[in-house]
């Protein structure tokens, strides 16, 4: 659990819903911004913090704001609270 990070699962949520809205593998959409296939992977789970350099790469490939990546529904916030919550009693 401490590899999870619940905003970074959230993003990583929304980069693959972008993704799959445009019929792009995930090996495509990891070349094309220049990381594995792996990586590509750990960021959508929520494994790997993502860096605001690459999401401006994202935001530029799909043609988005940045703050698109930023904007929470509050499901979304929900999911975090908890994700912190379940990763904070793991640490306990």
């Amino acid at each position: 659990m401490s590899n999870y990070y619940p905003v970074s699962a959230v993003i990583g949520n929304k980069i693959k819903s972008l993704r799959k809205n445009k019929g792009l593998s995930l090996v495509t959409l990891a070349k094309t911004v220049g990381i594995s296939e792996q990586q590509q992977l750990r960021y959508e789970r929520g494994n790997n913090r993502i860096s605001v350099d690459r999401l401006k790469q994202y935001s530029n490939y799909f043609d988005i704001n940045i703050s698109y990546f930023f904007s929470f529904s509050e499901d979304e916030k929900t999911k975090i609270k908890n994700g912190y919550e379940i990763k904070k009693s793991f640490s306990l």
